[in-house]
């Protein structure tokens, strides 16, 4: 009998230490190796993309990934170092393509890796499809036996070139920025050589940093995860917007001239004032239980309704794809172009607010000015076991008092992170000084209990 949640499978792919039971070249080999069963009986077509972020320990685990899918009786095509979004779009634009592997532990630390799945269509894999691939890992175990070939992998570069071309693509032929000053932070990660040559095309004058990786220096004081070193180089050099990808591409911030961050809410109100613009028949945006309320508030004074699901962009692309919508995000950055894309892409949504800029022919700050999002406070609590912790009937109580001390300005949203082993508390109110207080109160508790465990 199948179980309802995968074991492996976290909200995004399977992530963690390497070296780690999960996170080791053998475990990549059988993993992939179920992954290019499942795709051989879900479709007829042969190839399956592989694509990996700039981590040390992503090499070995491509020559491990494309040996598994060699021995599927299926055609692994390497694409290098190259971001989340770009293997989606392969998926989207190919005709041959079964599905694909990510090795990446996106905004993680450089000690992490992973690996992410999207099917043929460029989606990531519903939990239903996860199950199956588990059942399949299960069943079909095999050594893997390193193949001393791996040094002579050719790369193809043509994917790489025409999702240039369509990120280019995806706003308005007559549009330049001639005079603008862009700081791009690609925190050394996979959008490190790809974000800057697009950006330049547009005709503004670019600025980069965290486009050096070195194999460990991922995420490392850089990219979307520490906005304050792009917020820095903003002000340093007066430059009029700043723009932060996390370490596989697909996580965006944005920082104004005057230095203010703004995060997966912010972008979401920007781009639904181009979407207006643009669609007609516009009236809906998907976000998650964390989205900001005052992001739900701004959007109906407009006449378009938020939409709310699970956290993950994976949930919220489901929801955009199951009814039509084309605008959906996270308030970590997250944000899916559903008019072009099957997942989120922080290049893809940066050309989008550019777009915006250019056509209302006002600042960032400008556009941004009157979107006061309401107080919101996110404490991460470091754990072993992040499920078991809500099954304590102490951290039950502490959590129902915390929402009676709510009621009526705000509320209290504690979950176990889908990527990390902590536990997410976050407390949002009209109330600033009680959010503070609520949330410390919870997360210190849920601290104690575990130390004391």
């Amino acid at each position: 009998m199948v179980s309802e949640k995968p074991r492996i499978f976290e909200t995004d792919g399977v992530r963690g230490r390497v070296g780690s039971e999960f996170i080791n070249d053998n475990f990549a080999y059988s993993l992939a190796r179920a992954f290019s069963q499942y795709c051989a009986r879900e479709t007829e077509k042969t190839v399956v993309l592989v694509g990996r972020d700039t981590r040390q320990s992503g090499r070995s685990f491509e020559v491990a990934i494309i040996e598994a899918i060699k021995d599927s009786n299926l055609r692994p095509l390497a694409l290098g170092v190259v971001p989340t979004p770009l293997l989606s779009f392969a998926c989207m634009t190919r005709s041959d393509v079964a599905g694909a592997i990510v090795i990446s532990a996106s905004h993680n630390p450089y000690g992490d890796n992973g690996f992410k799945f999207f099917d043929s269509s460029g989606h990531k894999l519903p939990v239903e499809s996860e199950l199956q691939v588990e059942l399949l890992l299960r069943a079909n175990q095999k050594i893997y036996r390193p193949d001393s070939g791996g040094d002579s992998i050719s790369y193809d570069t043509k994917i790489k070139s025409a999702y240039e071309n369509f990120i280019l693509g995806s706003i308005k032929p007559d549009l330049n920025f001639l005079g603008l000053k862009i700081v791009v932070d690609c925190a050394n990660g996979s959008f490190f050589d790809i974000a800057p040559k697009v950006l330049e095309k547009t005709g503004a004058k670019i600025i980069t940093i965290g486009c050096n990786p070195n194999g460990r220096n991922i995420n490392d004081q850089v990219g979307s995860t520490t906005p304050q070193t792009v917020k820095n180089s903003v002000l340093k050099h007066r430059a009029d917007i700043g723009i932060a990808f996390d370490g596989d591409g697909d996580r965006l911030s944005l920082v104004t001239s005057n230095g203010r961050l703004l995060d997966g809410d912010d972008i979401l109100f920007l781009l639904s004032i181009l979407y207006k613009k643009q669609y007609h028949s516009f009236k809906e945006v998907v976000g998650t239980v964390m989205t900001n309320f005052a992001l739900e508030k701004d959007l109906l004074r407009n006449n378009i309704r938020l939409e709310r699901t699970e956290v993950g962009d994976r949930n919220i692309s489901q929801m955009m794809t199951r009814k039509g919508y084309v605008l959906g995000g996270e308030s970590s950055g997250h944000i899916i172009c559903g008019d072009f894309m099957a997942t989120g892409d922080g290049l893809l949504a940066a050309m989008r607010v550019l777009e915006l800029i250019f056509l209302e022919e006002k600042s960032l700050d400008s556009l941004i000015l009157n979107f006061e999002k309401t107080p919101q406070v996110l404490v991460n609590v470091n754990v072993l076991d992040k499920y078991s912790v809500l099954d304590n009937s102490s951290v039950k109580e502490v959590i129902k008092s915390a929402e009676l001390d709510l009621v009526g300005i705000g509320r209290i949203l504690v979950r176990p992170s889908g990527t990390e082993p902590v536990i997410r508390v976050m407390v949002e109110g009209t109330d600033k000084s009680k959010v503070h207080s609520v949330s410390a109160r919870v997360a210190s508790y849920i601290g104690n209990i575990y130390t004391s465990d």
